[in-house]
């Protein structure tokens, strides 16, 4: 679709790692809905020899589309892989604690509770080829990972619909994706608050990176200073 759309866009490992028109390739990609899939469904079954005739159709007896496994995922791709290697490093340092329940419950968006079945805890799984990060939450998982040396990739893997309050029917897709993407927070920001790719965000922890903190320690003053230089302009008084 993207080659037919006229873009050009550099292969990633299920994903893209650039594209001549990114905002054009998103909206193609989010023609991908309930709607697309059960045609393609409907053409496939088409063309398959069914136990079940017209006349059984026209009853109201039909195959019915659900969702088993579905995925979501938010892949940042960066310029270096060593720049990629190095954020990684820092984000399983920091997300070691994401598994406890009460950043579940943030998280999801769904209140967990000595019944709700799962275990609750931060797998960290390594093998030669890849590091990844995972927490569970009932049936469902998120996993974040560096993918092709190059991009990070948070995916959440909902085996059961019914963990985040939906219906197993297709028709409930969209709803689906909303509730696995970040929950807003009490105070109207996303878990985690901080967007990765921001350049505020990115000033900052560029500048908290700095070793001189370690022996002048760090003042408002000292911070603005770093973060301003970091981002090229001055940065507005708030």
């Amino acid at each position: 679709m993207a080659a037919a759309a006229g873009l050009r866009v550099t292969a990633l490992s299920s994903g893209f790692a650039a594209a001549s028109g990114p905002d054009q390739l998103q909206r193609l990609c989010d023609q991908l809905q309930a709607g697309r899939l059960r045609v393609f469904f409907e053409r496939r079954m088409s063309r398959l020899p069914l136990p079940l005739a017209d006349t059984d159709r026209a009853a109201g007896y039909w195959w019915q589309l659900s969702m088993r496994q579905i995925e979501t995922s938010r892949t940042f791709v960066l310029d270096d892989p060593r720049r990629a290697r190095a954020c990684f490093e820092q984000l399983l340092a920091g997300n070691l604690h994401l598994g406890r329940p009460e950043h579940v419950e943030i998280i999801f968006g769904r209140k967990v509770t000595r019944a709700t079945p799962g275990t609750f805890s931060t797998r960290l799984l390594s093998r030669p080829d890849q590091v990844t990060v995972n927490f569970s939450f009932k049936h469902s998982r998120i996993k974040i990972y560096l993918k092709d040396d190059r991009a990070l990739r948070v995916e959440t893997v909902v085996n059961d619909p019914a963990d985040l309050g939906c219906k197993r029917s297709l028709d409930h897709l969209d709803e689906l994706q909303a509730k696995a993407q970040p929950t807003l927070t009490e105070d109207g920001r996303r878990a985690p608050a901080l967007r990765f790719g921001d350049p505020r965000v990115q000033a900052l922890a560029g500048s908290l990176a700095n070793l001189a903190f370690a022996v002048t320690g760090i003042t408002n003053k000292s911070l603005r200073a770093w973060m301003t230089g970091l981002l090229g302009t001055p940065l507005p008084h708030e």
